[in-house]
């Protein structure tokens, strides 16, 4: 490429694209041309046009920002936009993530950070696939299912009859009744507890029957002409 030599330029003031410019081009002798010829044959390319000059003037700049923003505007690393933000290794490690999993790993979360609080408990060979926490209640009663497999069940009302019948030198209800739990256990190795809902001078026995079924019956130092009514609770595990 040849090179062109500027002789002379307009002096120092206000030039314009009209104003003239002498080139010295060696053998060829002198030339001249405008500014505006120059920029247009010379180097136009290296310049950016009226649409594209409009657009940056419109662009955030780093003064739009409050001192942080301009700071993290200015910064050309990654790592210098960390260190703005005060963000350590574990901060690091989560930003660079490829993925979430990735991410979630640098936080040291578990597969419950992805779970539903509440919904539909699920699993898999013993491993929970499903949410965190499972509510239901149906004509028998209320449950709670947990993703660790423990169950409890709860059955608010359940009539016994009176307590007449003479137990060796106490009394009790006639007989034991069976209560139908609102969801089945894994196995009848549960716990059941049972209470009288309105006195404190009754106890009650309570054992399961099978994985869905209890058996209660009502006890007292006295007789109870009135029916009783007991509070069922059952806790042990859905798988």
């Amino acid at each position: 490429m040849e090179e062109i030599r500027i002789k002379d330029l307009p002096g120092e003031g206000s030039p314009n694209g009209g104003d003239f410019a002498v080139i010295d081009s060696g053998s060829e002798g002198c030339r001249k041309a405008t500014l505006h010829d120059i920029v247009t044959a010379v180097a136009g390319a290296l310049y950016a046009s009226a649409a594209q000059g409009a657009k940056a003037d419109s662009a955030i700049q780093p003064d739009d920002f409050g001192s942080v923003g301009a700071l993290i505007a200015a910064a050309e690393t990654a790592a210098a936009v960390l260190a703005v933000l005060g963000v350590g290794t574990t901060g690091a490690a989560v930003f660079g993530a490829d993925d979430a999993a990735t991410a979630r790993g640098a936080l040291e979360l578990g597969d419950s950070a992805i779970r539903d609080l509440i919904g539909t408990v699920g699993q898999s060979g013993g491993v929970p696939t499903g949410a965190i926490i499972e509510r239901g209640s149906n004509a028998n009663g209320e449950y709670v299912r947990y993703a660790d497999g423990t169950q409890i069940c709860l059955v608010p009302s359940t009539g016994v009859g009176t307590i007449e019948t003479t137990v060796g030198s106490i009394k009790a209800s006639a007989s034991a009744v069976t209560i139908v739990l609102p969801a089945a256990f894994i196995s009848d190795d549960y716990g059941v507890y049972a209470c009288d809902r309105a006195s404190h001078g009754i106890w009650v026995s309570a054992a399961p029957v099978n994985t869905g079924e209890v058996a209660v019956r009502a006890y007292s130092y006295g007789s109870f002409a009135t029916n009783r009514t007991v509070h069922t609770v059952a806790i042990g595990r859905w798988f």
